[in-house]
């Protein structure tokens, strides 16, 4: 809420949980032991052997709860944990350890409209779940509310739900989850959330989920992108755009109101836009039969949001936003990669930017070619031809060619070599 606070939920496969490792090293007898080491290293340093004591013991020096991982833990075992957190001091300002074997995956603050003074936390649980062969005994949405300093949160109550909740925002003044491969609504109720409506026409799992407007954004698992509309009247959501090729989802970004930029663990990065013909007397189908009559071939949607954009990265990317690096600067796509990559990608301005780019990338790929002999556009159109994208850091290893090759390949350009560095500089120095 208004306290600029973190929420952050935290699970770990194959780990016992605090209060079990804090029992555990109480039945082991572990402070007794510690106990008799000290008295040990004091009789140590009577005789002047405190140096030696020092090194026997460098292996063995760990933290009290360390007892917990020297036994291992059995598959299906979850630590996790609810994590209030300021970031100006980067200290835990409330915790809650879950229970019963239970793992956070998702969160959201809510407002609920019949409780519009309070400020509410939900978090998406599963209990004793095993990744291979999945297996759980069902799901979990703890409901918190905040109190009024919106620095501690108690439970109001759980929702069992039959799978995980990988996905879920606040939307029209209620909860939006993504439960498995069911998209649901949930509202505010005394015992337990209350369900509103729901779509069961996912393929596999809703992993994201993004809302703008009258728009929902729900990415899934393995089949890229879903745009839903939802009707308050009939209480009914559909689908009404989708992609035409699967795309393993691991990071997204809305760019815009009909834009979604994604990555995927295969390390590609895609932007589908939705086109200008769809229009809103069609998202609004006044006939009310888009939910059940008005579906695509082969039970897609009606209408496809397009590919504008594709480029292989080279590694999974895992996070995806769009700002601005510099005070009034231009926005940019600022991505991050598993191996701990950053990198950026810039929007041109001008026809003649994209011309002269496009160009200079084609001379880059005959004149300067990869150490291993590989073709570079093989490369960036590993898994998917490259598409209105070009490699930045190809065009940078210009000012690395010979003075020869720089030159001709100026004269191709009609510029000198210098123009050529001026003009990449001139696109770093906007962004940075």
């Amino acid at each position: 809420p208004a306290n600029n606070h973190i929420v952050v939920v935290e699970s770990e496969n194959k780990t016992f949980s605090l209060p079990e490792k804090v029992e555990m090293e109480k039945q082991l007898g572990v402070k007794e032991e510690k106990e008799t080491s000290g008295a040990k290293r004091r009789k140590l340093d009577a005789e002047g052997k405190a140096q030696q004591m020092e090194e026997e013991e460098e292996e063995d020096d760990r933290p009290s709860n360390f007892i917990g991982d020297l036994v291992k833990a059995p598959v299906g075992k979850w630590a996790s944990c609810i994590r209030l957190v300021n970031p100006a001091t980067l200290e835990s300002v409330y915790e809650i350890e879950l229970k019963n074997n239970e793992a956070a995956f998702s969160c959201a603050v809510v407002q609920f409209s019949k409780d519009t003074k309070a400020w509410y936390l939900a978090v998406g649980t599963i209990k004793d779940l095993v990744l291979a062969p999945r297996k759980h005994s069902g799901g979990f949405i703890h409901l918190y509310k905040f109190d009024t300093s919106n620095t501690k949160f108690s439970l109001v109550h759980k929702t069992p739900v039959h799978d995980v909740s990988l996905a879920m925002t606040q939307f029209d003044k209620k909860l939006l989850v993504g439960v498995g491969r069911y998209l649901r609504i949930y509202d505010l109720g005394k015992k337990k959330l209350l369900r509103k409506c729901e779509n069961k026409n996912f393929p596999t799992t809703i992993c994201s989920l993004d809302v703008k407007g009258s728009r929902i954004y729900a990415g899934d698992l393995s089949e890229s992108f879903h745009i839903v509309k939802y009707k308050s009247s009939s209480k009914q959501l559909y689908i009404f755009a989708d992609t035409t090729q699967p795309f393993y989802l691991t990071s997204r970004c809305l760019l815009d109101y009909n834009t979604i930029a994604g990555g995927d663990k295969f390390g590609n990065l895609l932007i589908a836009r939705l086109p200008s013909s769809v229009t809103e007397e069609k998202e609004e189908d006044p006939i009310g039969l888009q939910g059940k009559f008005g579906m695509g071939r082969l039970n897609s949607a009606a209408n496809k949001m397009k590919s504008i954009v594709s480029f292989y990265v080279g590694e999974a990317i895992t996070s995806l936003q769009k700002t601005s690096l510099v005070p009034a600067g231009p926005e940019v796509l600022f991505y991050t990669t598993i191996m701990g990559g950053l990198g950026m990608f810039v929007p041109f301005q001008s026809r003649e930017d994209i011309e002269f780019f496009s160009h200079l990338e084609m001379h880059l790929r005959q004149e300067n070619g990869p150490l291993l002999g590989r073709d570079h556009l093989a490369f960036r159109s590993f898994y998917n031809p490259v598409k209105e994208c070009i490699d930045g850091d190809l065009c940078e290893q210009f000012s690395a060619l010979e003075y020869k090759k720089q030159r001709d390949i100026g004269e191709e350009l009609m510029c000198t070599p210098q123009e050529v560095v001026k003009k990449l500089e001139e696109i770093r120095n906007r962004v940075l």
